[in-house]
């Protein structure tokens, strides 16, 4: 597997976000879940949750790629929507500051 892009930060992701880009991946040891959860969403090291969970570090690191990949769709998917109503937020804000005046 080649390099990935880092869309998720270690420590800084509500684990309700890690929780739910989890349900967009084929992973289903509750295990490698709770280790991506440990280290997105409460900063522990990646080889520190690898030990914690018993999980093998390649493991780990095929998760760790998988999620962030997942990541980078849900991210690629809210540019698109943002372009798309990008000019009905810009319409809205002329008409609400119109109304201000």
């Amino acid at each position: 597997m080649g390099k990935v892009m880092r869309y998720l930060l270690a420590g800084h992701e509500p684990e309700d976000r890690i929780r739910d880009l989890l349900l967009l991946t084929d992973i289903r040891s509750e295990d490698l879940q709770d280790a991506l959860v440990s280290h997105y969403s409460k900063g522990f090291p990646a080889k520190s949750v690898c030990v914690a969970y018993s999980i093998a570090p390649p493991n780990f690191s095929r998760g760790d790629a998988r999620l962030n990949e997942v990541a980078g769709i849900v991210e690629r998917i809210k540019e698109r929507d943002w372009a798309r109503f990008n000019y009905r937020l810009t319409d809205n804000l002329a008409i609400t500051n119109d109304k201000k005046d």
